[in-house]
């Protein structure tokens, strides 16, 4: 249960500091990346395993609600690089007029380059969860009465 806290409240914090605010800076979204993965990265050993079969299934459940906790915390934080490099490839493709189009790129290209991988960990943050959450259902080790688990199953897939 404290792992998944700590997860929530980094949730909470993206939240709070990212979706009510109208602009949010690259460095604040790569610090709490950080922070995400910091966190992350201290789960217990005996927490990171999902393993299907030999364990009670109440175990695999608690793993599992641990990881999905992370992983929809990392997808919730990645997902405005993830619209953000959807618009600019839309921009592009459409032929948008250069004033209409936003600019990704710096004289470098890092900062395309950071929205870039922020949509790539958006992405598999996503798909971890997906296959997490579909290798539990057909191994039937979900309860039915798991509303948040089934739902963002099937947002995901959808």
């Amino acid at each position: 249960m404290l792992e998944s806290a700590r997860a929530f409240a980094i949730l909470q914090r993206t939240v709070t500091e990212i979706y009510t605010k109208c602009t949010v800076s690259l460095g604040l979204l790569q610090h709490l990346a950080r922070d995400l993965q910091q966190a992350s990265s201290q789960v217990p050993a005996e927490l990171q395993r999902v393993a299907h079969g030999a364990p009670v299934q109440q175990s695999v459940l608690r793993n599992a609600v641990v990881a999905c906790s992370y992983y929809f915390s990392m997808l919730v934080l990645t997902r405005p690089f993830l619209i953000t490099s959807i618009q600019s490839k839309l921009s592009r493709a459409s032929g948008a007029h250069p004033s209409n189009a936003q600019n990704y790129s710096g004289e470098d290209g890092q900062i395309e380059s950071d929205v870039l991988q922020g949509a790539i960990t958006a992405i598999d943050a996503a798909t971890y969860t997906i296959r997490l959450m579909h290798e539990l259902l057909v191994a039937d080790l979900l309860f039915h009465n798991m509303p948040l688990a089934m739902f963002v199953y099937t947002t995901l897939t959808s």
